[in-house]
């Protein structure tokens, strides 16, 4: 019990921090840039860093909230109800 309100702990830090660097990195690139919010916009998903962070802190929220939603953003099949396997898998014969 003790260790599940540790783990639970931890994952509303790293939410509340994992959201306020997105928002605050946003904030930062909107504000010094001479270019358009769109252009902006663009540049600031363009990054690796941001798009990887934004999945981590979606990650932790399923985590806190629901299902595992990050098991369907991560594996290519998760969501079919079929027994699909991805290309990698298959065995050639």
């Amino acid at each position: 019990m003790n260790k599940e309100k540790t783990q639970k702990g931890l994952l509303i830090v790293l939410m509340i921090l994992g959201w306020f660097a997105i928002v605050a990195q946003f904030y930062l690139i909107q504000v010094n840039s001479a270019d358009s919010f769109l252009v902006a916009s663009v540049n600031f998903f363009s990054f690796f860093t941001i798009l990887t962070n934004i999945l981590v802190a979606v990650c932790v929220v399923s985590k806190l909230f629901s299902p595992p939603v990050c098991v369907l953003l991560l594996h290519p099949f998760a969501w079919c109800d079929r027994k699909l396997v991805p290309l990698s898998f298959h065995q050639s014969k």
